[in-house]
């Protein structure tokens, strides 16, 4: 792998991690397919699960960075502010530890889309059945326009029959296969074949909309929240209508049940976006300006 000492990177993939997610798991494969593009990236992962736990193939390289939290940080959107924060390209790519870009070009090919602009939710593929996303081999061509996929033993990814999509609201979802989410409930089985909060975008933009809210509890709001406040600013594209042979890839794994936080989270999406876009940006560019500089917040390590 090239450092920085080499080049500069083009794009900063910013990666939140925090409590016991599986994510842990698949970490060190996710940031290896992010850095193996064929543009200049760097991987800024802001973490509050112990950085032992990650294990990474390049012990060395600098453009791996991992901003260390305490355990007991529960905002994802705080995770993704600090790693914003500390991104030294002018564009970031906005992901997770567990999804993993298909290919060597996706980042140059979402950039050629996204122009000066946005360019979110690329197609996903979701796979059961599984945790090692490093054997997983990359079709050159997807075997279908499908969503829920399982591994065969030999790595190919092999889709599961019996999806179902419909629309809701212009917006495409699925149902899973009988069967393929058996942990999960009812209620929180429908997902959608892209990534709902995956977002490639200028850096400058980011700021000027303020980040992510930090006001979010867990999980839920955060993405919806920063996606209609970008839109109130620039024209997004969605990258499965647009180009939906740019894929990615999700390691499946339950959801929690509907619990306290993920309501308080609705409420509090629904209260913010009936206040309109530029009173969410105000609120939000103030609350940017008075956070704590990023050495107080959290302990930098190299991979």
């Amino acid at each position: 792998m090239k450092s920085l000492s080499s080049h500069e990177p083009l794009v900063s993939i910013v990666l939140p991690l925090f409590g016991s997610h599986r994510a842990v798991e698949t970490a060190a494969a996710v940031c290896k397919a992010w850095l193996d593009q064929d543009v200049p990236c760097e991987v800024v992962l802001a973490t509050a699960t112990k950085v032992d736990a990650l294990r990474f193939d390049d012990p060395g390289d600098e453009r791996l960075r991992i901003l260390e939290f305490s355990p007991g940080t529960r905002s994802l959107s705080a995770l993704r502010n600090a790693a914003a924060a500390a991104a030294r390209a002018p564009m970031l790519y906005l992901g997770d530890g567990d999804i993993v870009p298909l290919g060597r070009s996706f980042v140059r090919r979402a950039l050629e889309v996204a122009g000066c602009g946005v360019l979110t939710q690329p197609w996903m593929y979701r796979v059961v059945g599984t945790r090692d996303v490093s054997q997983i081999r990359v079709p050159n061509q997807p075997p279908r326009q499908a969503c829920f996929f399982r591994a065969a033993p030999d790595g190919h990814l092999l889709p599961i029959d019996g999806e179902l999509f419909g629309w809701h609201n212009d917006t495409l979802w699925v149902r899973p296969p009988p069967g393929a989410l058996p942990d999960d409930p009812t209620s929180m089985r429908p997902r959608v074949p892209f990534h709902w909060g995956g977002v490639i975008l200028p850096r400058r933009l980011f700021e000027q909309v303020g980040g992510y809210c930090e006001r979010y509890i867990g999980w839920g709001g955060e993405d919806d929240d920063l996606l209609f406040k970008l839109a109130s600013r620039a024209t997004l594209t969605r990258a499965w209508r647009a180009i939906p042979d740019l894929t990615c890839l999700h390691v499946e794994h339950p959801r929690p049940p509907v619990n306290e936080n993920v309501e308080r989270n609705r409420r509090l999406l629904a209260e913010r976006m009936a206040s309109g876009a530029t009173t969410m940006i105000d609120m939000d560019v103030a609350d940017m300006r008075r956070r704590v500089p990023m050495p107080d917040r959290g302990a930098e390590h190299r991979a």
